[in-house]
């Protein structure tokens, strides 16, 4: 699996996870979802999925397999 993707699932990941927190202003969570959104579309542009799809299921599916095949970033 190529390191730049991880790279990105990783930061995806991190940026949902951030914005369920709810510990932030509006501006925060408005600056969060614009840069999930620019990670968002480097994902599709690398994995060839729709916008539609649902990129967090992917993204952790990515890091789990990537964590089984014994990646450590």
């Amino acid at each position: 699996m190529h390191p730049y993707l991880i790279s990105l699932c990783e930061e995806y990941v991190q940026l949902v996870d951030a914005m369920r927190n709810g510990r932030y202003t509006s501006g925060e969570l408005q600056q969060l979802d614009s840069q999930r959104q620019v990670t968002h579309n480097q994902l599709v542009q690398i994995t060839g999925l729709d916008h539609s799809d649902d990129m967090y299921a992917h993204a952790r599916a990515v890091l789990l397999a990537a964590r089984a095949g014994g990646y450590q970033p």
